[in-house]
């Protein structure tokens, strides 16, 4: 009898010490990002915490998100991997967005794996007035090319809650967000226009990061990997700026517009 009660003491001693140590060892995370509220530990910040938690909390204009990323290569032709073009038209779509002063931030800024919903929440949290995902297409046809341009209406019902919210929009009031729409048509309109390119339009569809995004959300795909002319025009610099120029001149002009009517493209039905 006086083994096993030892027996469980010395049980009950290791697993208080694994406990202990645990604890010990323990160090708060601090999440950046939620659906509704950024959740901080009850820690004190360090000045570089607090640092980061204000860069986090600040008002973007456009969030720029590059497909893919880390284990999710995305796409793949003539060698090359969708994470990596996307990672780098973003990138320097990024730098001319700045040039022109506006405040960027980007979903990833390194060859990361970063989940959908991470995406959206990251968007969400930055309070943008545009979310612009970049791709790179793929055919089993190599003729096939073109640029094209993604929007999502309706998009899920968190998320036209959370517009209806911003918006100031009653229960029970039907409404249409056509801003998504808008900025794509702008996009669209003016790659094709400067670029040359094959016009495979703006289209309502249902991407992850289009419907549960609150701001106007486009996903773009820019080129096919599967077209050799293609891969080789992405391949020149000077054809890329041009590209991120018309990109830029469009979510200026629409920026624009958005400052001198916030509700351009909302209609109460």
């Amino acid at each position: 009898m006086n083994m096993l009660k030892k027996f469980f003491c010395l049980v009950f001693l290791g697993f208080f010490l694994i406990c202990l140590l645990q604890i010990r060892t323990y160090k708060p995370e601090i999440l950046k990002y939620s659906d509704h509220e950024e959740v901080v530990s009850s820690g004190k910040l360090s000045p570089e915490g607090k640092q980061q938690a204000f860069r986090e909390k600040r008002n973007v204009d456009i969030v720029v998100d590059p497909g893919h990323g880390g284990i999710d290569g995305g796409t793949t032709g003539g060698g090359v991997q969708e994470k990596r073009w996307a990672l780098r038209l973003g990138h320097e779509l990024a730098k001319e967005l700045r040039a022109r002063g506006l405040d960027v931030m980007m979903t990833r800024e390194e060859d990361k794996a970063l989940s959908l919903d991470r995406r959206c929440q990251v968007a969400n949290a930055s309070d943008a007035k545009a979310f612009v995902s970049i791709h790179f297409n793929y055919s089993h046809k190599p003729s096939v090319s073109g640029f094209e341009t993604y929007y999502s209406w309706p998009k899920s019902l968190a998320t036209m809650g959370a517009i209806r919210r911003s918006l100031g929009v009653s229960e029970g009031v039907t409404f249409r967000d056509q801003r998504g729409e808008l900025l794509a048509r702008k996009i669209q309109k003016a790659v094709v226009a400067d670029m040359k390119v094959r016009d495979r339009g703006a289209r309502n569809s249902q991407f992850w990061v289009t419907r549960n995004t609150k701001a106007p959300s486009v996903l773009l795909e820019c080129g096919f990997l599967s077209n050799q002319a293609e891969r080789e025009d992405y391949e020149n610099s000077a054809y890329r700026l041009r590209v991120v120029t018309a990109i830029s001149n469009a979510l200026e002009a629409y920026l624009e517009e958005y400052k001198e009517a916030e509700l351009k493209g909302i209609e109460l039905q």
